[in-house]
């Protein structure tokens, strides 16, 4: 059977920015990776909360709304109300120039156990016909 997913309704911005977080269980400084006018995805730290009703400061703007989702280091923020159209052109300003990944990976990867061997090579060179 095929299942699709729709696609988001509104534009996302890939960003990086320092914020702050605060929640009944206290202030939390995060990461804004991205950001849509219904919400946010941050990277967070162990004592970030698991879900509940926040209050997002970024760019000399305050943003209320609530927990969507938590996965490891990654939290999803949805929007209260949608973003003012002067913090959206600001944000815009502010988009990552550069390639980023469509999914963001947290997880560490693995090594090759193996140590790599190098080994030295000897390079004749016949000069002239014998």
């Amino acid at each position: 059977m095929l299942v699709t997913i729709p696609k988001r309704q509104s534009k996302r911005v890939r960003v990086l920015l320092d914020a702050l977080l605060v929640s009944s269980v206290g202030e939390v400084e995060v990461r804004v990776r991205d950001v849509s006018q219904e919400g946010a995805l941050l990277e967070v730290g162990d004592n970030a909360p698991h879900q509940g009703e926040i209050t997002l400061f970024f760019l000399d703007h305050s943003q209320q709304g609530s927990i969507a989702w938590r996965e490891g280091s990654w939290l999803g923020v949805h929007f209260d109300q949608a973003l003012p159209k002067s913090v959206w052109k600001a944000l815009s300003t502010k988009r990552l120039r550069v390639g980023a990944p469509r999914t963001y990976r947290h997880d560490e990867i693995e090594e090759d156990p193996e140590r790599i061997a190098v080994i030295p090579r000897r390079i004749e060179l016949r000069l002239g016909s014998k």
